[in-house]
């Protein structure tokens, strides 16, 4: 929750004070992700922090994997991005539930 509450406003000024390049907003990600993982180990504990660093590894994951599919499909098959995207949703959810099962057993 932090960490999208600090997002926006930066993100808002990058847009309205200069004009956006490539790449630029999400060189600060990993920055956030970090200053998040602080804070969780400040207020609840290392364990607490544990689980939510393995909550966002196994969400990069799923994503990478979906991002994966919506391109290869769009360079395959010549779907426009938002049928792609739209309809390989559940490759995301599927691969988050996969990754929470093995990372529970």
């Amino acid at each position: 929750m932090v960490s999208g509450f600090s997002r926006q406003p930066i993100a808002v000024a990058e847009i309205a004070w200069e004009r956006p390049r490539r790449g630029r907003r999400s060189s600060w990600v990993p920055s956030v992700a970090l200053a998040t993982l602080g804070l969780a180990i400040a207020a609840q504990g290392r364990s607490y922090a544990a689980i939510e660093a393995r909550s966002m590894t196994g969400g990069a994951v799923a994503f990478f994997v979906y991002a994966y599919c919506v391109s290869w499909v769009m360079m395959r098959y010549r779907l426009r991005a938002l049928v792609a995207t739209t309809v390989l949703i559940f490759v995301w959810l599927a691969a988050a539930f996969a990754f929470w099962l093995i990372a529970l057993g």
